[in-house]
C-alpha cells in the first residue's frame, strides 16, 4: 500500500458539478458572487478509497497501482498529442 502523502483529493461526477454549476448561474446577481460557488463531492483523504472503489467494482483485489510514466510522456509527447497536454497539466 502506498504511503501517505498528506494530500486529499476531492472526487465529484461531472454531471453534478454541471447541474450545481447552471443552479449557481441561475441565481446569481452578480459576476463576484460565482467566485463562492463549491461543488458537492467526495472527499478521499489519500486516494486509496477510490482505489479500493475501482478494486472492488473491477471484481479484482489485486489490481495493481503504479505511478504515472511522466518521462515516458514527455519522450512522447512530440508524437502523441494527448501525451502533450497530459505532461503540461502534471501540476495538477
Amino acid at each position: 500500500m502506498r504511503k501517505p502523502t498528506g494530500y486529499g483529493t476531492t472526487l465529484a461526477l461531472a454531471q453534478i458539478c454541471r447541474v450545481q454549476f447552471l443552479d449557481a448561474i441561475r441565481e446569481i446577481r452578480q459576476p463576484q458572487e460565482l467566485r463562492g460557488v463549491h461543488m458537492e463531492g467526495h472527499w478521499d483523504a489519500d486516494f486509496p478509497q477510490m482505489i479500493d472503489a475501482i478494486r472492488r467494482n473491477a471484481g479484482n483485489p489485486r489490481i495493481k497501482v503504479v505511478a504515472m510514466p511522466w518521462r515516458m510522456m514527455r519522450l512522447l509527447s512530440p508524437f502523441v498529442p494527448l501525451f502533450r497536454e497530459l505532461a503540461e497539466m502534471r501540476y495538477l
